[in-house]
């Protein structure tokens, strides 16, 4: 009876479980046209390639959906009111719009990372699930057709953030720069471009849902993350830095202290092999260190000596280094790349028990002596040490003897070149008058505004040359050469007016001017000259009043004057020109400004000076402008026109 019993009950748990498999079978049956019917129902309309619509923007887009690529994306089980929920029990057509598509109800995660995140502020305009991902034919991320496989996720996000319109309308995306465009020339876009799987792209730096600005402590590029950001590639490098003095003084929330993209960049890292890398062997020392080392500011912050890229820059390494030599030692080379630590540090390159090997790299069987030698020796005003004190004396006797020595060549050379100037105004006639104390006077005054307006000007365009650091000094710097500038240009105006009077409605100064205007004779001239340096023509040419070296620097005076006094002007009130002019006008005038000053100086120097000083005829000096004479020989061998005019006059008696 029992086995019967037991017979009994397997049968039934038998029927139970086929009954169990028919349900489900049958539910499937059921549910599969459903989803079909579902489907099949929305493809009526969205499957014609014609259909179109009207995106939120207004914009008119295609409403087709290419059913098979729907079939086949990570979706492609779902039914069509998965997603478009409000559709659900609509037979008939749907409104034109639709509730946007909640992606939470399947990914909720993501979607919590997403809402934290930049694209999810408030005020609109962030990219959603769809800007990334798509909409019906979203495939997986290792796909190469995805959006967001490694090879297309910087194409993804230029679709905004190379868009310049776009970034200038949103706020909080910086409209400088274009961070995808600057990436592709970088050390990660070139290795996405050739194909490597481990290149770091944008969700590798910034994340994937959660990307967030750089102000917020959980983001990827907050300072202080921003090594463990790195670090998901160069793990061994952020081990480094996180335990050098950088890192250290980073963690322990200094702001200053330099973290990875201070010194390789943002979104333009190359490679440190790169000349144009701001880690490679040429940049280093010039203007990467120096950026924090030598700031004064950051120096007087963190009492750090201001002297260290000076030092340097005076040493032979430094030198070398400024010299384009790049083999030549930088900071890198003594101190570390990343693992840079404080001297006292037993693990520091620098400290002195590990100096020897330091400099032996360099330097093989370096004793320690050699590798004790100061590299950043700056002169003390309180030195101590036997070394200091010697050093101190040296430069001192030397600053006294090269200031006497000097000063007695000095003295030496004027006593000589008065004493012969005396002989040269003694020397027996006859003397012709060139210029008079007036023009004198005029000549003297040019010369002293343009030199003292050259000094002014260019001290403001190389504000950091060596010359210029005198004039800083000074106390009021900068606004007294902007003064000093001013008045020598308005000095030089008043001097033009005068001059200008002075050739209109004077007797001399009309000859002057008659002589001074430029005739065919002049080309003639100049072409004869040139032949007769070159030894073509045994004919030199004989000049009148003035030759064609002196009409081209009057022309040039007179050119240069009114040029510098208009764009001068424009510069000193520039709110006033800013009324009448463009607004690129400024801008040009000081291009002009600039280029005419080079102009004028170069030609002093090459054409001018040449003339009145290295001319052998004339050497060591013209005399014209501190006498006004000239002698009986000059006259006959510079201006014999005018020499033979004075003659037949009866000026001058034989």
């Amino acid at each position: 009876m029992e086995m019967e019993r037991e017979a009994r009950f397997k049968g039934k748990f038998y029927f139970l479980i086929i009954q169990f498999f028919l349900v489900v079978v049958f539910i499937g049956m059921i549910t599969f046209p459903l989803y079909a019917q579902e489907n099949d129902l929305c493809m009526d309309c969205h499957g014609d390639k014609d259909l179109t619509g009207k995106n939120a923007k207004g914009k008119e887009i295609s409403m087709y959906i290419d059913i098979d690529r729907f079939n086949n994306s990570v979706h492609g089980d779902l039914s069509c009111i998965d997603c478009h929920t409000d559709l659900e029990g609509m037979e008939d057509e749907h409104p034109e719009e639709l509730k946007p598509v909640n992606c939470r109800k399947c990914h909720e995660e993501s979607y919590k990372d997403y809402k934290k995140s930049v694209h999810a502020k408030p005020g609109g305009g962030g990219a959603s699930c769809k800007d990334c991902h798509g909409y019906h034919y979203i495939v997986p991320n290792d796909n190469f057709d995805s959006p967001v496989f490694i090879m297309n996720i910087e194409k993804t996000c230029d679709k905004c953030h190379a868009d310049v319109a776009f970034v200038q309308e949103h706020a909080g995306i910086p409209n400088r720069i274009l961070p995808g465009i600057i990436y592709k020339n970088s050390v990660h876009g070139r290795a996405v471009a050739e194909g490597r799987p481990d290149a770091a792209t944008c969700n590798d730096c910034h994340g994937s849902h959660d990307i967030e600005g750089p102000n917020s402590p959980t983001s990827k590029i907050y300072r202080l993350n921003v090594s463990k950001t790195c670090g998901q590639c160069h793990p061994k490098i952020q081990e480094e830095y996180d335990e050098s003095v950088h890192g250290v003084a980073a963690k322990q929330g200094i702001g200053d202290s330099p973290v990875c993209t201070d010194c390789h960049g943002i979104h333009s890292i190359k490679s440190p092999i790169d000349p144009k890398s701001s880690v490679a062997e040429q940049r280093i020392a010039k203007t990467t260190c120096p950026r924090c080392h030598a700031a004064e500011r950051i120096n007087d912050e963190y009492a750090i000596s201001t002297a260290r890229v000076k030092t340097y820059r005076g040493t032979f390494h430094g030198l070398a280094n400024i010299g384009g030599e790049i083999k030549s030692a930088n900071c890198a080379s003594c101190h570390g790349v990343h693992d840079i630590r404080r001297s006292s540090d037993p693990k520091s390159s620098i400290n002195k028990k590990n100096l020897v090997k330091t400099c032996g790299k360099c330097h093989p069987g370096a004793s320690e002596k050699f590798a004790n030698i100061p590299v950043h020796f700056a002169p003390s005003l309180a030195p101590k040490s036997t070394g200091e004190i010697v050093i101190k004396i040296v430069r001192i006797f030397y600053i006294f003897f090269i200031i006497f020595l000097i000063g007695l060549m000095f003295l030496h050379n004027l006593i000589d070149f008065l004493h012969k100037l005396i002989i040269k105004a003694r020397e027996k006639g006859p003397y012709f008058l060139r210029w008079s104390i007036d023009e004198r006077v005029q000549h003297a005054l040019l010369g002293i505004t343009f030199i003292i307006l050259v000094i002014s000007g260019f001290a403001l365009k190389y504000s950091g040359a060596w010359w210029v650091k005198p004039i800083i000094k000074l106390e009021g710097g900068m606004a007294i050469r902007a003064i000093v500038h001013r008045v020598a240009g308005v000095i030089q105006i008043l001097l033009g007016l005068y001059h200008l009077y002075y050739i209109s409605y004077t007797k001399r100064g009309r000859e002057h001017l008659k002589a001074l205007i430029p005739t065919f004779k002049d080309i003639k001239d100049a072409i004869k000259m040139v032949k007769y340096n070159l030894g073509l023509s045994k004919e030199k040419p004989v000049f009148g009043k003035y030759n064609y070296v002196e009409k081209m620097e009057y022309i040039g005076v007179i050119w240069g004057t009114i040029i510098m006094a208009a764009t001068g002007f424009i510069l000193w009130f520039e709110k006033e020109a800013a009324l009448i002019l463009p607004q690129w006008g400024f801008i040009l005038a000081r291009t002009i400004h600039f280029y005419e000053a080079v102009l004028a100086t170069l030609t002093i120097a090459v054409w001018h000076m040449y003339s009145v000083v290295f001319n052998p005829d004339i050497y060591p000096m013209n005399f014209v402008k501190i006498t006004g004479k000239l002698t009986k020989h000059e006259m006959e061998e510079e201006h014999g026109l005018e020499f033979e005019k004075m003659k037949k006059e009866g000026k001058i008696k034989e």
